[in-house]
């Protein structure tokens, strides 16, 4: 994707900048918070060096803009030379429902297959409802389901 920029109706989506890191954060714990699986944990460290996590390690991250505001964003991150994990899959409460992770996931997917990965995982809670119907919608299938501290994780993958 480098630093090429789409527009997609109302939202522009681009590579993640070093300047995008507060706003980032901030969605990050937004959005979980109102489904309730928000959990300050060790497990979010990955936001602290998206740089070096995500796009110098060989996947990508993007942020969906309305009006110069961060709404959405999303996280692919290489896991073997063949698969790829989805992370960091966050659209601002106020702009749900309106396709926007969609667009995401579908910015992630064709990097993805740039990179050529041949599998995706990804997971999440059993609060984000919408989350696994986007997932669902989108070919994903379930795989496993673990307990992580209070919230059974639900776990996905897709052959691409």
């Amino acid at each position: 994707m480098g630093n090429e920029t789409f527009q997609s109706g109302s939202i522009e989506i681009r590579r993640y900048m070093p300047a995008d890191k507060r706003d980032v954060c901030n969605l990050h714990v937004l959005a979980l918070e109102a489904v309730g699986a928000y959990l300050p944990s060790p497990w979010n460290a990955d936001l602290e060096n998206i740089e070096d996590v995500y796009i110098s390690g060989g996947g990508e991250f993007l942020v969906g803009t309305h009006r110069g505001e961060i709404i959405a964003m999303g996280g692919l991150k290489r896991v073997d030379a063949r698969t790829g994990e989805i992370k960091r899959m966050r659209v601002h409460p106020m702009y749900w429902r309106r396709g926007w992770g969609q667009k995401i996931l579908l910015h992630l997917e064709r990097r993805a297959g740039e990179l050529e990965f041949s599998r995706l995982i990804l997971d999440t809670t059993l609060q984000q409802e919408a989350a696994q119907g986007l997932y669902i919608k989108n070919g994903y299938f379930e795989v496993a389901r673990k307990s992580v501290d209070r919230f059974e994780v639900i776990l996905f993958e897709k052959y691409l």
